[in-house]
């Protein structure tokens, strides 16, 4: 497990109930994921906009899947965990999503 992104779960949890503010479990579990998908993302497709494909890959990602790779912020990364983040990578609508944020809406 890496402390950086223990770190940041711990810190999105805690400004949560600092604010006062509800945040639901999925709120927590994109926050989580997406600091566990994007340092992976990263290494895996180089040359791509990180911070981009990051956000595709959460927002086309099941709620199901958001709470998977959210859990590896605890407890470390797996092989299924990163081929979970691939496999959403890959899929069509995170594709679009990634050409749309990038190139604008002319591209796809």
């Amino acid at each position: 497990m890496s402390g950086r992104r223990a770190s940041w779960a711990i810190i999105v949890v805690a400004a949560a109930l600092a604010a006062c503010v509800p945040i639901s479990r999925e709120q927590v579990a994109r926050e989580a994921a997406r600091a566990a998908v994007q340092p992976i993302l990263a290494d895996r497709f180089p040359g791509l906009p990180v911070q981009t494909l990051t956000d595709c890959v959460i927002d086309n990602a099941a709620v199901p899947e958001l709470y998977e790779l959210a859990e590896t912020t605890l407890t470390g990364l797996t092989p299924s965990a990163i081929d979970l983040m691939v496999d959403i990578a890959r899929r069509p609508a995170t594709q679009q999503c990634l050409a749309a944020r990038t190139f604008g809406a002319a591209a796809i």
